[in-house]
């Protein structure tokens, strides 16, 4: 699937519309926001903090690394200031594995073409990786995150 960053609503989106990631940006804390829409549910997610060792990062040859550490998290709060309303996650836990599965993937395939840099991820040049924390591997082992 094709996807391409808008940087003027903060979003990637494949070609069709059907999946797309709101890109909330860093709190104070350091903590990137996400909210994955996949059909009629939205899906949260949250990276690390600045300066722990799960903090977002680069490799030697530029790719972000976004490290999530929370998914399936509350963001009803979070303010999304370029969509100019609310945006929040309706989805606190999948209805079985295999969207499960497909939220995860199509997370990490979206996100891919977005490394924090809004003009070069428009322009395609971005490069990033999703790498999922030690925390949310056991909760997706266990089936903690499965309804």
């Amino acid at each position: 699937m094709k996807y391409t960053f808008d940087p003027k609503t903060d979003v990637v989106s494949n070609e069709d519309g059907s999946v797309a990631v709101w890109i909330r940006g860093v709190s104070r804390e350091g903590v990137w926001s996400f909210v994955l829409c996949l059909r009629n549910k939205r899906f949260g997610f949250e990276s690390g903090e600045t300066g722990s060792e799960d903090e977002v990062s680069q490799t030697s040859d530029g790719t972000a690394v976004w490290r999530i550490q929370c998914i399936c998290v509350s963001l009803s709060d979070v303010y999304f200031p370029k969509h100019g309303e609310r945006h929040y996650s309706n989805a606190t836990c999948f209805a079985d594995i295999a969207e499960q599965d497909e939220a995860l993937r199509v997370f990490a395939e979206a996100l891919a073409i977005y490394d924090s840099d809004p003009q070069a991820s428009a322009a395609g040049l971005a490069k990033a990786r999703v790498e999922y924390g030690k925390n949310v591997l056991r909760g997706i082992e266990s089936g903690a995150y499965l309804a």
